[in-house]
């Protein structure tokens, strides 16, 4: 069953190990770039065919999940429609575009790795669903506790200290609620009320790897037993092909104007996971 909220949509599943539907960071990206006023026109109707590819994706994939296969049968499929459409996005719609504005802003509209952010909730329904069925966990991308601090002195008298807690998005988290109260006195009569979620696991779902990502994250050093990983997917494109492209964007970001270039269709970018 399938319902829309706004401007996001969720997607109701009975077999999820979820107390809610799976998040949707991937189609929430997808809704915001066809949106944005920025979208060159010869790439909408590229966008609207993802659009449909993606909920076909999702559709396949909750049929995989649902059905009776073994597991390890069940992964592989899910996997091979993960690959699938990530060729169909990656290059069909981000590197083959008439314009390159889609692969210049990658960063900033982040249509690659919310996919992963997307596809994580749905992997770990079927690997651990019996181990973690009976816990009281949200799984999928959340805020999430990062640094406490109390913002008070001796001259600075605050209730309950001054609590203040940081909370840090994380792309993908196994993770609790946690409800903090803070008092100076036994009886809380004064106090102060914090809330925020405690990752148990943690991952970041990144393109590009290098080492600003390599120091543990926050969440691992304020919750010592939690664990922390980074995943990292991408496309390999041919060396002359990604020398080309490369060009395209250079030569747009020094004359920032419209160039044509020729559209490729041959399909030799490779993709796993």
């Amino acid at each position: 069953m399938q319902k829309r909220r706004g401007k996001q949509r969720v997607v109701q599943e009975s077999m999820s190990i979820l107390a809610k539907p799976f998040p949707t960071p991937h189609f929430d990206k997808l809704k915001a770039t066809i949106e944005s006023d920025k979208l060159p026109p010869g790439d909408k109707s590229q966008v609207e065919k993802t659009i449909k590819h993606y909920e076909q994706w999702i559709a396949d994939i909750d049929l995989v999940m649902a059905s009776d296969t073994p597991t390890d049968q069940r992964l592989q499929k899910m996997v091979d429609l993960l690959n699938q459409y990530r060729i169909r996005m990656d290059i069909d719609l981000i590197f083959d575009s008439q314009d390159d504005w889609l692969y210049r802003q990658k960063g900033q509209i982040k249509l690659d790795n919310s996919v992963i952010e997307e596809f994580l909730p749905r992997l770990i329904n079927v690997c651990l669903k019996s181990e973690i069925s009976q816990l009281n966990v949200d799984i999928g991308p959340i805020k999430a506790f990062s640094a406490i601090w109390f913002d008070s002195g001796l001259l600075k008298p605050e209730i309950g200290g001054g609590l203040n807690i940081r909370s840090k998005d994380q792309d993908f988290v196994i993770s609790r609620p946690l409800y903090l109260k803070a008092s100076n006195t036994s009886d809380f009569c004064n106090s102060v009320d914090k809330s925020t979620n405690l990752a148990y696991a943690a991952a970041e779902c990144k393109t590009n790897l290098d080492k600003r990502l390599l120091p543990p994250p926050r969440v691992v050093i304020s919750a010592p037993l939690a664990s922390s990983i980074i995943v990292t997917i991408g496309t390999q494109y041919s060396e002359q092909r990604y020398q080309q492209k490369e060009c395209y964007r250079r030569e747009g970001e020094d004359n920032g104007q419209q160039r044509e270039h020729k559209h490729h269709t041959d399909k030799d970018g490779s993709y796993t996971a």
